[in-house]
C-alpha cells in the first residue's frame, strides 16, 4: 500500500469497482433537489461538495464535463466516502437546465438574501467555477439569484462553503419549526 499510496500514512484498505457514468435521464431535474457544478476544476472542492450534497441528503451531483473529473484521487479523497453514497451524473448544463421546470438558484452579489429563501422542495442550486464563476451560458438560466450576505471584509467564499451555505438554508426552509 505504500508503494501506490500519494499519502506519508497510506490507508489499509483498497477498494476495486467498476467505474460508471450515470446518464441524465430527462426530466430528473424536476424532482428533488440537485447540486450542480459548473466547471468546478479544484478536485478538493469538487470531493467537498459531494460531502455537501451527502450531508444534506440532496438527491443528485451535476457536474458539467469541465468540471475535475469524479473518479481524481483528491475528489474522492475529499468526499470521505460521499462518492458511493450521492447519485452523481455528468451533463452539459446549460441545455439540462432549459429542460427543466425546477428553480434554478444561482448565486450572485446582488442576489436576493438566501436567509429569506422559501420551502423549494425540488429546486437546483448551481455553483460556479472558483475562478470565473458561473459559465454565462449556465447564468442565463438561472431563475433566482441568492447572495450569502457579507457582515465582513473577505472577497468571496470558497465555492464548496457557498454550496453548504445555500444547501443549509434551502433545508432549513422545508423543516416545520
Amino acid at each position: 500500500m505504500a508503494r501506490i499510496s500519494h499519502f506519508a500514512t497510506p490507508s489499509t484498505v483498497l477498494a476495486v469497482s467498476q467505474i460508471s457514468r450515470l446518464p441524465l435521464a430527462p426530466g430528473t431535474l424536476d424532482r428533488g433537489l440537485t447540486l450542480a457544478l459548473d466547471g468546478v476544476q479544484d478536485p478538493g472542492n469538487v470531493g467537498t461538495l459531494l460531502r455537501v450534497a451527502d450531508w444534506f441528503a440532496f438527491d443528485r451531483v451535476v457536474l458539467s464535463p469541465d468540471c475535475a473529473d469524479l473518479f481524481h484521487q483528491k475528489v474522492i479523497n475529499a468526499s470521505m466516502g460521499s462518492f458511493a453514497r450521492v447519485r452523481t451524473h455528468t451533463a452539459d448544463l446549460a441545455p439540462a437546465l432549459a429542460a427543466t421546470t425546477a428553480p434554478i438558484l444561482g448565486c450572485d452579489l446582488a442576489g436576493e438574501d438566501v436567509h429569506a429563501l422559501p420551502a423549494l422542495p425540488n429546486a437546483i442550486v448551481v455553483i460556479g467555477s472558483e475562478g470565473r464563476g458561473l459559465s454565462p451560458a449556465v447564468a442565463a438560466r438561472v431563475t433566482r439569484h441568492v447572495t450569502i450576505p457579507r457582515l465582513g471584509g473577505a472577497e468571496s467564499l470558497n465555492a464548496a462553503i457557498a454550496a453548504a451555505i445555500v444547501c443549509d438554508n434551502l433545508r432549513r426552509a422545508q423543516t416545520p419549526a
